[in-house]
């Protein structure tokens, strides 16, 4: 009795909880990430969908049955498409629909047609129920999978444009999905095997995950932070993602040069790189030039990305703040002082660059001096 009371306010809670946070993603109140975050409220409220028949019994309505309960299976099956598709507006704002996107109906539309058609003839054998839940299984699988990799895509597109990458990566999506497929896994095993769920278990395992979703996606940065028109700019990233074996030659190796020289120069006089939110486009306006050329320059002329040609300058910067001794700046002051924007960022970040952090490499250059 008290694990049905405290399971059925664990599905309450969560229920809600997931409708509150979908409104606010689709309210948008902060204008971030704005697509990415339409899908993904639409994701949250999909995903709410699924308790919806235990919250109607609860308050005395039977939806278990009818033209209900077939219209939330058809909306179903859209969950894992809308989780991808949140994805794929995160790492590219500017991306819009196209015919070929047409294929990714070919599931939700043979799962509609087979509970359409057992609705109709009123099949209530297991058979039925067995092919449609691996049908979901078989979408979610694939949909987890291609949000994984458009997420790894995502960061070595992000390295190229920002300097600074962390809560811009979308790193936390990745532990949600790794959460969500266990969790769903192991209801589908339940569904096949045709064994009771356990319901407390599982609810309580998703409102861990409801809860960890709403933490990091309200703590959400905007990727790309700059304003809407500069953001067409940006196309090439995805151009040269999407064909990979491109190596045209933009700039002519004069020209080359004397970009390299330019761009060594202003980084040196006029330290645009103490900015901790400078980006691609940022620089490139005081280069004078495209994000793409800008981005050849630094690709080509120094075969770096521009979050490794940036942060070399800030490590620099922060070698000399940590071996000056006419100031007694903590390791966070230093980490703003040179560019950086947290420091986690500047610890890793320094670490990967130096093959030390900041304290291991104070110690020894004290020590070597002494």
């Amino acid at each position: 009795m008290i694990s049905s009371f405290v399971n059925n306010f664990v599905t309450v809670v969560m229920f809600g909880a997931l409708l509150l946070l979908a409104f606010v993603k689709l309210a948008n109140p902060l204008r971030i990430n704005r697509k990415g975050n339409f899908f993904f409220g639409l994701l949250l409220v999909m995903w709410a969908s699924f308790w919806l028949e235990e919250i109607s019994a609860l308050s005395g309505i039977n939806m278990e049955e009818g033209s209900f309960s077939f219209i939330l299976r058809g909306l179903q099956i859209f969950t894992p498409l809308l989780l991808f598709l949140s994805i794929k507006f995160y790492s590219n704002p500017n991306y819009k629909f196209q015919q070929k996107d047409v294929k990714h109906l070919l599931i939700p539309i043979v799962f509609i047609t087979l509970i359409t058609v057992r609705w109709f003839s009123e099949a209530q054998n297991t058979v039925w129920g067995s092919v449609t839940t691996i049908i979901m299984l078989f979408q979610a699988l694939f949909y987890v999978i291609l949000s994984f990799l458009k997420i790894r895509q995502h960061r070595k597109k992000l390295v190229r444009f920002a300097s600074s990458i962390r809560g811009k990566d979308l790193n936390w999506l990745e532990y949600i999905l790794i959460l969500l497929l266990s969790i769903s896994l192991i209801a589908m095993v339940f569904s096949i095997l045709q064994q009771e769920n356990p319901g407390l278990i599982m609810n309580s395992a998703n409102l861990v995950v409801v809860i960890m979703v709403a933490y990091y996606s309200i703590r959400q940065k905007e990727i790309y932070n700059i304003q809407e028109p500069q953001k067409t700019q940006l196309n090439f990233l995805e151009e040269e993602e999407d064909d990979k074996s491109s190596k045209r030659k933009l700039l002519e190796d004069n020209e080359l040069e004397e970009l390299k020289e330019q761009l060594t120069s202003l980084m040196t006089k006029e330290a645009p790189y103490l900015d901790s939110e400078l980006n691609l486009v940022k620089l490139s306006e005081q280069m004078d030039l495209t994000p793409h050329q800008l981005s050849y320059t630094i690709n080509t002329g120094f075969d770096q990305n521009f979050f490794q040609f940036v942060n070399q300058y800030r490590v620099e910067k922060a070698k000399e703040l940590l071996l000056d001794k006419s100031h007694n700046y903590t390791i966070l002051a230093i980490a703003f002082e040179s560019g950086f924007n947290s420091k986690t960022s500047f610890n890793t970040t320094f670490k990967k660059m130096t093959g030390q952090t900041p304290t291991e490499f104070k110690k020894r250059q004290t020590l070597q001096r002494i």
